[in-house]
């Protein structure tokens, strides 16, 4: 299984970290800075290059 990295505003984690446990996806959530974090997902069949390690979730939300 393959794991996916996604960058989100730090103000909208908690939402969305919400979301993950009632849809039953494990997660492990990372904090970047103040405006931004990154939420490790696991359990996908397979997932696109920007998704794969968390760097690239940032650099596609334009973190350098």
């Amino acid at each position: 299984m393959a794991v996916r990295y996604v960058a989100v505003k730090d103000s909208e984690a908690h939402d969305i970290t919400a979301a993950l446990d009632v849809l039953g996806i494990k997660y492990d959530y990372f904090g970047h800075d103040e405006v931004w974090s990154v939420i490790k997902m696991h359990g996908f069949n397979g997932v696109n290059s920007w998704q794969r390690t968390y760097d690239r979730a940032l650099e596609k939300v334009g973190v350098e």
